[in-house]
C-alpha cells in the first residue's frame, strides 16, 4: 500500500505492518516479487529491497542510503526471467540485474530510436507464455528481442484506429493467448498475439456492462479461470 507493506497470517486472521522503521527504504509499495528462491524483493518509491520470509529481515539492494547505481530510486516493478536474472522497471529506465555477477545493463528511450525504449519512465514488465519481455511505459509498449538486445512495437499497435502509442500503459496480464493491458485512463486493450489484432474497451457512463473506469490498474485471472479487473473507479468481472 503507500503506507507500508502488510503481511496476513490466515490461521490468526491477523495483519502486521512493516515500515521503514522495520527496515523499508520507503513505505509506498510499488510492487512485490517472490523469487525462485523464495525470497519478497519490495519495490518502493525510495528503493528496492528483499525480504527474508523466514527470519522476516530486510536486506537493502538498493537505496538512497545504501547504495544506488541509478538517477532514479523509483522502482516500480520487478519480474524474474528463466535464467534467475532480474529485470527492473524504473522511472528512468529499464535495469537488467545478473545477481550472480552483479553486473547491471541498463536501457533507456533513445529520441529518433524506434528500436530503443518508447519512454524513459517504465511502469510494468511481463514476460509472456513464450518467455518473452514485454514492456509497459507512459509512452506505449515494447517487447524485448534478446538476440538483438533492442526494442520492438507490434504493427497491431500502430494502428490508427486503436494505437497503444503514447498510451500510459499501467497493467499487462496474460489470458491463453492474448495479452490485456490496462492504461491510466485510456482504458483496457487486449492483443490478440496469434491473430495479432487488438481490441480496446472503454467506460461508457450510460452502459452498465462496460468498464467501470478507463484508469485500469490490476488485471487478475482466478482459478476457475475468471478474469477480475480493478479500476480506479471499482472491480469488474469479465464475461
Amino acid at each position: 500500500t503507500n503506507g507500508g507493506l502488510n503481511t496476513f497470517d490466515p490461521r490468526t486472521q491477523t495483519f502486521t505492518r512493516y515500515f521503514q522503521d522495520q527496515g523499508l527504504p520507503g513505505s509506498e509499495i510499488a510492487g512485490l516479487l517472490e523469487d525462485q528462491a523464495g525470497m519478497i524483493w519490495i519495490s518502493t518509491a525510495r528503493g528496492l529491497t528483499e525480504l527474508n520470509p523466514d527470519t522476516r529481515v530486510f536486506r537493502q539492494v538498493f537505496s538512497r542510503d545504501y547504495g544506488n547505481p541509478f538517477r532514479s530510486n523509483y522502482f516500480n516493478m520487478l519480474v524474474q526471467d528463466t535464467h534467475h536474472n532480474y529485470w527492473i522497471a524504473t522511472s528512468h529506465g529499464l535495469v537488467f540485474f545478473d545477481l550472480k555477477s552483479n553486473r547491471i545493463t541498463r536501457f533507456f528511450h533513445i529520441p529518433d530510436d524506434s528500436t530503443s525504449l518508447p519512454d524513459n519512465h517504465v511502469q510494468t514488465l511481463m514476460f509472456d507464455d513464450q518467455q518473452n519481455l514485454w514492456v509497459g511505459t507512459r509512452n506505449g509498449i515494447a517487447r524485448f528481442n534478446e538476440e538483438q538486445m533492442n526494442f520492438t512495437c507490434p504493427a497491431a499497435f500502430k494502428n490508427h484506429e486503436i494505437s497503444l502509442e503514447r498510451k500510459q500503459i499501467q497493467v499487462m496480464h496474460q489470458h491463453e493467448n492474448q495479452i490485456w493491458i490496462g492504461t491510466n485512463g485510456q482504458g483496457l486493450y487486449v492483443y490478440n498475439i496469434e491473430k495479432e489484432f487488438v481490441t480496446a474497451f472503454s467506460n461508457h457512463p450510460n452502459h452498465q456492462n462496460t468498464i467501470s473506469d478507463n484508469r485500469v490498474f490490476d488485471i487478475f485471472t482466478d482459478q476457475s479461470g475468471v478474469m477480475w479487473i480493478g479500476t480506479f473507479n471499482g472491480l469488474n468481472k469479465l464475461n
